[in-house]
């Protein structure tokens, strides 16, 4: 059982303490309020809709591209498959990207410019201040970003960060019939009324059901989809662990009754109740069971607190962890569900065991 309760509680309560904090940072991680995302141009209806807002100083609005090139270096040694994110003024709305210099980002990435990670700099020489081909055009580096807030999760990076201004992006010649071409555009609300009343306002103005609308609640980022999969087959996991668990206690119980035949008969043969040696052993059965769910919560909870740790340089920077009492209590009601499902059919069986 305290096996079971640890993995119990350590997943169950993790995964309420990340649905939490992802809550808690929900505006920082997707860098909007309301995010419309497509592959496909986003329809004229939905966009003048858009507009309209902004004209009337409802909503700001900032549209971004994301795709993969080859970027290369200006006498062609060396080139690097990279993801090039295209931003329009304004963007993060919330949060910030973090630049080494610890400079503004918008005051930094400029028509002409890149921002770029470390790793492409490395994979082909070049340094801050030189020159980049991206597309069919060339940029300047002007700086390294280290982290930005609506980054998805990704075990395996396919390729480095490339920032560039959306007044580059009709230079780039890279926007072809064809192309897979995420579009984003992230609005932020300027007024009272509430996100996810702006939020159907926009849905009303918007034809094509391809193109998602959602608020920075509603929104799954790519951080919670890996951690909700993730979580998932932890709990599986953990639910298996309790069965076996559980099974476990009845083999032990049954085992035990078995050993003990000889001690209940005599007992039972010196005047003790069928009732007195139950009660016997539900109190064998409770402290035991007591003390394996209290060492199961304390390896859980630090269990728990280790996973935060080991899934920390996977997840955005700043994202707070807390204990999920809710998780704990889950896990201490599972426990004692199966403490006394299990134990029922042993703790039966006694009254088949007669006097000698």
């Amino acid at each position: 059982m305290a096996l079971a309760l640890t993995t119990l509680t350590a997943f169950s309560g993790f995964a309420r303490s990340i649905t939490q904090a992802l809550t808690r940072d929900a505006r920082n991680l997707h860098a909007a309020d309301i995010i419309i995302r497509s592959y496909d141009a986003i329809p004229p209806e939905l966009a003048q809709a858009i507009d309209r807002q902004v004209a009337a100083g409802r909503l700001r609005q900032a549209r971004i591209y994301e795709f993969s090139s080859v970027v290369r270096t200006v006498d062609d040694t060396a080139s690097v498959f990279s993801r090039l994110k295209v931003v329009e003024p304004g963007y993060p709305f919330y949060g910030e990207v973090t630049l080494r210099s610890k400079r503004p980002f918008t005051q930094v990435l400029m028509p002409g410019t890149a921002i770029v990670e470390q790793s492409l700099l490395d994979r082909t020489g070049l340094a801050v201040g030189d020159s980049l081909k991206v597309g069919y055009t060339t940029l300047r580096i002007v700086d390294v970003v280290t982290a930005e807030p609506d980054r998805p999760l990704e075990l395996f990076a396919f390729g480095p960060r490339v920032f560039i201004h959306a007044a580059d992006l009709d230079a780039l010649g890279l926007m072809a019939t064809g192309s897979r071409i995420r579009r984003l555009v992230l609005l932020k609300v300027l007024d009272q009324t509430p996100v996810d009343v702006m939020a159907a306002r926009l849905s009303q103005a918007n034809p094509d059901p391809a193109v998602h609308i959602d608020t920075f609640l509603t929104a799954r980022s790519a951080v919670k989809r890996f951690l909700d999969n993730f979580l998932f087959f932890l709990q599986l996991v953990g639910l298996f662990i309790l069965i076996v668990a559980g099974l476990g206690l009845q083999s032990t119980l049954s085992a035990l009754f078995n050993e003990k035949r000889a001690t209940i008969a005599v007992m039972k043969a010196v005047g003790a109740t069928d009732r007195y040696v139950r009660r016997h052993f539900i109190f064998l059965v409770g402290l035991l069971g007591g003390v394996g769910s209290a060492v199961g919560l304390a390896g859980g909870i630090a269990v728990q607190m280790g996973l935060a740790g080991i899934l920390a340089p996977f997840l955005p920077e700043k994202l707070s962890f807390s204990i999920a009492w809710g998780g704990v209590a889950e896990a201490v009601g599972l426990g004692a569900a199966v403490i006394l499902l299990f134990s029922l059919r042993p703790l039966y069986h006694l009254r088949e065991m007669r006097r000698c």
